[in-house]
């Protein structure tokens, strides 16, 4: 799966380290992970699932979709304004984030959603299936007493029963149950075959149930590394991970003030005053140069650029935002802003488990809030949690297309296009977008 990683808008290569060391982002088995030195983790797999972890000091701090943290499952359908949503319809649209020039579209919740007939859900039950997740001797049987797979093996037969029975659905879902484990630290035993979900590794690398793409990464040993396990490809001896595909270390760029560049890679910095080139073996060298008098420099499509004055620019008179909230210019775009250690997870097409346990469906096409910090009085420091959901040509089945964290003035934005770019203060790195 390919990904795109921008900071405030401009895209980078993985791994990332912005805002002094405060937030770090890079890649972990198949998934994204975006971390923060406040104990915040954002883990997105490109398409299927995005589970967000925070610690215990934010217990009744937190609000959006995966509720409020108050250790009570009746009080999690609150609103922006305190009250209690009437249903999950009424929940989940009220936590729309209004993005210029994108649309929302309400499908359905709860039991207005499309449901599977019984005897289609008693094939999808079989090994073959879904079942899989269950069986007491399957690969994931050590992990079950750690993470119950019951609510797992439900979306699954579900999203394949609405997806009838793609094999792509299936294994997304049971990959989602895999992630569980190993970020519980459970055991799982190869389950993946050259029949029943293959999975296709770049040049230069393997599959492997346990990948370590952490540790063997082009930048090197820079990252405060995870202890628990990721299935994903693991780079073959000699070769190194450089945020896309595993190369020679000759071929590796080079990693400085926090971001990795590509081998000959040239990016404009410090407001299109200075243009600063990745030198093989001799790193980032950087020299003066400047827009000309019919150009400014702007952020566009993730990279920042000299462009014409004649471009149109963004702008506030042409967005509407929704009450509460107003159009302000951030970097050059217009966007609607507010005036004023437990794990959620979305994942499936659509299926939310919020901090405190509640399960609950809501299919929509939009951004959400999923989570972030909702007390003005907090000393904690703040977040912004938003997924991105679109359907995928099956007006019933949905994914995730990107996930977006807020955190200090930065924003990384990570989502399923091209592998291995971040996008930083509007600028394009590789699967990860940061923003300052």
């Amino acid at each position: 799966m390919f990904s795109l990683f921008q900071v405030n808008g401009v895209s980078h290569n993985l791994p990332v380290i912005v805002a002094d060391g405060q937030l770090r982002a890079y890649q972990h088995g198949t998934n994204i992970l975006v971390q923060t030195n406040f104990g915040l983790t954002v883990s997105y797999d490109l398409v299927y699932q995005a589970r967000v972890t925070i610690p215990g000091s934010y217990e009744g701090q937190t609000c959006g979709l995966c509720g409020n943290y108050n250790g009570r499952e009746d009080e999690e359908f609150l609103l922006p304004n305190g009250r209690t949503a009437p249903d999950e319809a009424a929940f989940g649209s009220a936590w729309e984030v209004e993005i210029p020039g994108a649309s929302c579209t309400d499908r359905c919740a709860g039991n207005s959603c499309p449901v599977c007939e019984e005897k289609k859900k008693d094939v999808f039950r079989g090994r073959n299936y879904c079942g899989l997740l269950t069986d007491p001797d399957s690969p994931f049987a050590a992990c079950h007493g750690v993470v119950s797979p019951s609510v797992y093996q439900s979306n699954c037969l579900y999203d394949v029963c609405l997806g009838n029975g793609d094999s792509q659905v299936l294994c997304q879902s049971i990959h989602s149950y895999v992630t569980a484990c190993q970020e519980a630290g459970a055991p799982i035993q190869p389950w993946r075959s050259a029949s029943f979900c293959p999975v296709s590794c770049p040049a230069n690398s393997h599959y492997e149930v346990c990948a370590d793409l952490c540790t063997t990464t082009c930048s090197g040993d820079i990252m405060d590394c995870p202890e628990t396990c990721a299935e994903g490809c693991q780079c073959d001896d000699g070769f190194f991970f450089d945020g896309q595909g595993c190369v020679t270390l000759e071929s590796c760029g080079c990693f400085e003030r926090g971001r990795y560049y590509k081998p000959n890679e040239t990016v404009l910095m410090s407001e299109c005053q200075q243009s600063c080139t990745c030198v093989p073996a001799r790193g980032v060298t950087c020299k003066a140069q400047g827009c000309s008098r019919e150009e400014i420099c702007q952020i566009r499509d993730g990279v920042r650029a000299c462009v014409s004055k004649d471009i149109p620019k963004p702008s506030c008179s042409v967005v509407r935002c929704r009450e509460g909230t107003i159009c302000k210019m951030i970097n050059g775009q217009a966007e609607c802003v507010p005036v004023s250690q437990t794990t959620c997870w979305a994942g499936g097409y659509l299926h939310y488990h919020t901090f405190d346990g509640r399960v609950y469906d809501f299919h929509g096409t939009c951004n959400y809030t999923v989570a972030k910090t909702c007390r003005d009085d907090s000393v904690l420091p703040s977040f912004h949690v938003i997924a991105k959901s679109e359907n995928s040509g099956n007006t019933q089945v949905f994914y995730i297309e990107s996930v977006t964290v807020q955190v200090d003035g930065v924003t990384v934005t990570a989502a399923r296009t091209e592998v291995g770019f971040v996008g930083c203060g509007h600028a394009l790195t590789g699967g990860t977008y940061v923003n300052r």
